[in-house]
């Protein structure tokens, strides 16, 4: 009874249709017919069909790959497995088990973005801090590294100033690595194309900054000797306090849709003292070096930095899908060349070049990466003729990562890094890295004896706030260091 008594209104329906498409067939006009020309497209369910009346003409040219007729079997082939897939292989086996193992640490990250989206989090926090149109916001900026403690305070952005995609961005913050971080700058964005101009400024009273020495030396205690700065040998950890104050203007030409050329100069005043500078159990740089060694202690100095970049970015994302940092392939070249000129006091006098070179593979639509990188950074003057803090260095959150910033310094600095990246979620990347090198006395030294080894991984969630993004990361060290930052 169920059956019937469902099946008669579909039968009702039906009927109805039949009697509607006959009515409307009697009443349209059947004594000129209407044609449609075979060169137009014929409309199907809303869709264009192009007609075909004219068949594809083959010629022995375009049939030429095709197999003969007593060769062919009907089944499509799969294309040949080329070298480069080949091996794409290597690093997807090297990297199955720590990718599954972070995957399942990372399984409540999927859980939490999860919920951020179901319940619209970003968008919330994004309507507690920008305006409607997404053109003005304050909001909250916050800094914790090992060694330094936390570095809290505000962060102001107004986009699109003048209709033409124009930005002004300032920042404030205080505690941590910095008693007082203040800075601003003012971006042209399409008002001038094919010029960017870039104006900026900042100011920044350090009191927790490392001095270790110049060289690649090991840690050693500190017995209450002092010693010569410029000698290479041990190292021994000393903090210190700044104030330096910067402005500079930089403008980028675009000379092909992946070349640009930089022009910058940048104006920068600082003083190094001692006074207070002793903390968390460390000694003041007075204490463990001879002041009249470190170059530009105790002084105001002031110079001029004018440079020249040239940049080649190629790197491409596979899909809108994958997070904005992560790019999925492509090589990345900037070379730089600056002149830098002291006034008064200031001895600085010297030409610092800057070579950083990169490429990612894409072992996997653009969801798992590999990027392979070598920085190489040095300076024509000597170490007498140099502010002490001025001089190439490795270690920090960037740069020989698991070390604390300042650790290693010298004349030259080369590093070497390999980065896996893999995508969490749609807006959660993770990445493992392994970075290498070390300092030296002059480009004539570099080798690669006695590296420096920084391992760890992070994760970067994307869209925490409209346009910013929250990082976390964990780095460590043969030597025992281990580095915990956390940036918004």
């Amino acid at each position: 009874m169920r059956s019937r008594r469902a099946g008669a209104p579909r039968a009702i329906a039906l009927g109805v249709a039949l009697m509607l498409g006959a009515s409307s067939a009697i009443a349209a006009p059947t004594s000129q017919p209407t044609s449609q020309p075979a060169s137009s497209p014929v409309q199907h369910a809303g869709r264009s069909i192009q007609p075909t009346s004219r068949p594809v003409q083959h010629t022995a040219a375009s049939v030429a790959g095709a197999p003969r007729p007593d060769e062919s079997s009907g089944r499509r082939r799969a294309p040949a497995t080329t070298t480069a897939n080949t091996l794409r292989w290597i690093p997807r086996v090297l990297f199955f088990v720590p990718r599954w193992a972070l995957t399942a640490v990372f399984l409540p990250m999927r859980g939490l973005s999860y919920l951020w989206d179901r319940y619209q989090i970003g968008e919330q926090l994004t309507d507690i801090f920008f305006n409607d149109e997404r053109t003005f916001g304050i909001y909250p900026v916050v800094e914790i590294q090992t060694g330094f403690g936390a570095n809290v305070g505000a962060g102001m952005v107004y986009r699109n100033i003048f209709g033409r995609d124009e930005r002004f961005a300032a920042r404030a913050s205080f505690g941590g690595r910095y008693l007082q971080h203040y800075a601003a700058d003012l971006v042209s964005g399409k008002r001038w194309l094919p010029l960017h101009l870039t104006l900026y400024g900042g100011y920044h009273v350090g009191n927790n900054e490392r001095f270790y020495g110049f060289g690649n030396g090991d840690e050693a205690r500190i017995d209450g000797v002092a010693r010569d700065a410029l000698l290479r040998g041990p190292a021994f950890g000393a903090r210190y306090r700044y104030d330096r104050g910067t402005v500079g203007v930089t403008a980028a030409l675009r000379l092909m849709p992946r070349v640009s050329l930089r022009l910058g100069t940048r104006l920068t005043r600082q003083t190094f003292f001692d006074e207070n500078a002793s903390v968390s159990g460390d000694e003041a740089i007075e204490r463990v070096f001879e002041p009249q060694t470190l170059v530009g202690f105790e002084r105001d100095l002031a110079n001029l930095d004018s440079s020249v970049e040239l940049r080649i970015d190629a790197r491409t994302r596979a899909s809108i899908y994958v997070p904005p940092a992560m790019y999925s392939s492509g090589p990345f070249l900037s070379a730089k060349l600056s002149y830098v000129e002291g006034f008064g006091p200031d001895p600085s006098n010297y030409v610092r070049y800057l070579l950083d070179a990169s490429y990612t593979f894409d072992l996997f639509q653009g969801t798992r990466t590999l990027e392979l990188r070598l920085r190489l950074e040095g300076v024509s003057a000597e170490l007498e003729r140099l502010p002490f803090s001025d001089a190439p260095q490795l270690g920090g959150g960037q740069l020989l990562r698991g070390y604390l910033p300042g650790r290693f310094r010298d004349r030259v600095a080369l590093l070497g890094s390999v980065q896996y990246r893999f995508t969490v979620t749609h807006h959660v990347l993770a990445y493992l890295f392994v970075d290498s090198g070390r300092v030296y006395d002059d480009i004539s030294s570099v080798s690669f004896r006695q590296l420096r080894v920084g391992f760890g991984g992070g994760l970067v969630v994307h869209r925490f706030i409209e346009g910013f993004a929250l990082t976390a990361q964990l780095a460590g060290t043969p030597d025992g260091d281990v580095r915990f930052d956390l940036q918004f």
